[in-house]
């Protein structure tokens, strides 16, 4: 007999990044635990994989409230007939699920109106504005991915909630591989000796990718054997393509853009991961490498401080500190012995903290005691 039906709420761009392993996560353990699951998202792309996965999930559009500087969203009727449309959806609902921020606008006041909580599932850091537009400060629940997450919505709007930290499937997805095919090594123009960073992720301002594209480059103007991955795609692209061709360095820094999964790329060409953002609400790439066994450089700053365990899993540097960061990738380039077992390391440490049954079991039980505490106030 299934239990209470949740609809779940989640806008995304068109990358399957972080975000989205999290809704796969959410929706696998909150079935697994007998609930009902609706899903209403704004992508067509990923409603196509969702509907593959035999979801019950239909498109939806969330107009967007919002002012910051010179970009000014207040398209009052759009909303209006969206908070319509979504108060319609949820009439067989006893939970709404916010799968990111912006759904907070339409999911509060319509579940407020159907007398049903709201959860938000908050994954990244944003200004203060954000929260109040977003109405983060009205939901009646929420959950974020660290520590540093849950303590900058608390400073920024007086709200706090659970921690239920990100996971990877890392028993039959995320794991090293029997032996590694060297094809796609040197599809990239890369030998098999080459010492081979990446970083993963959107390329925004502040994931500092510039910082690493220079770093790499005074690095491989003594140690000719190193190479530099970076996967994602962004506002950040065409600059970062510039800055390559200015440094010379087309033939030893390949810019892949977005691919559909990092995965083969983890497991048979990366060596060592980088992840240099000033602000990372979690830094899922970081677990996504420990379970490939591959040790993370991270910027010492945000949610990363509580992934990483200097120089147990991964090794520190100060933000934004290139000189800093030069000499952290000059250890590994130097010391492969130091790779090899900082990145067993890291899949131990991911086995035991970041697993999905650990995950999905900690969203099901925050979403049965948000109904429990919901139907004794109505008793």
């Amino acid at each position: 007999m299934t239990k209470s039906t949740i609809t779940v709420l989640h806008f995304g761009g068109e990358q399957i990044r972080g975000t989205e392993q999290c809704l796969f996560l959410t929706l696998a353990g909150l079935q697994e635990a007998g609930y009902e699951i609706k899903v209403l998202c704004n992508d067509a792309g990923l409603l196509e994989k969702l509907k593959a996965d035999h979801w019950q999930v239909q498109l939806f559009d969330f107009p967007e409230l919002m002012y910051e500087g010179s970009y000014r969203k207040f398209p009052f009727f759009s909303y209006c007939k969206a908070l319509i449309k979504l108060y319609c959806a949820l009439a067989k609902t006893d939970l709404v699920f916010c799968n990111s921020g912006l759904p907070c606008q339409l999911a509060v006041p319509a579940a407020k109106f159907r007398n049903i909580p709201a959860l938000c599932h908050f994954h990244h850091p944003a200004p203060k504005r954000y929260f109040f537009f977003w109405l983060v400060k009205w939901a009646g629940h929420l959950i974020f991915p660290s520590q540093y997450t849950r303590s900058l919505v608390k400073t920024k709007c007086g709200r706090s909630g659970t921690v239920v930290n990100n996971a990877v499937d890392l028993q039959n997805t995320f794991k090293p591989p029997e032996t590694r095919d060297q094809h796609l090594r040197q599809e990239l123009g890369f030998s098999d000796n080459t010492v081979i960073f990446s970083q993963i992720g959107a390329l925004q301002k502040y994931k500092n990718v510039d910082l690493v594209i220079k770093a790499f480059n005074q690095v491989h103007q003594t140690h000719k054997n190193t190479g530099l991955v970076i996967i994602g795609q962004g506002p950040e692209l065409e600059n970062l393509k510039q800055l390559v061709q200015e440094l010379g360095l087309h033939n030893n820094v390949k810019l892949l853009g977005y691919v559909p999964s990092v995965l083969t790329y983890l497991q048979h060409v990366v060596d060592i991961n980088i992840l240099a953002s000033s602000e990372e609400g979690f830094g899922i790439s970081i677990i996504e490498a420990a379970g490939c066994k591959i040790p993370t450089i991270a910027a010492h700053s945000s949610g990363m401080i509580e992934v990483v365990e200097d120089n147990i899993t991964g090794v520190f540097f100060p933000d934004k500190n290139r000189q800093a960061l030069i000499q952290s990738m000059l250890c590994f380039v130097r010391n492969p012995d130091l790779q090899r077992h900082m990145g067993q390391q890291a899949r131990i440490n991911a086995l035991e903290k970041y697993n999905n049954t650990l995950y999905k079991q900690k969203i099901a039980q925050s979403v049965e005691t948000i109904l429990t505490q919901h139907a004794l106030k109505h008793v």
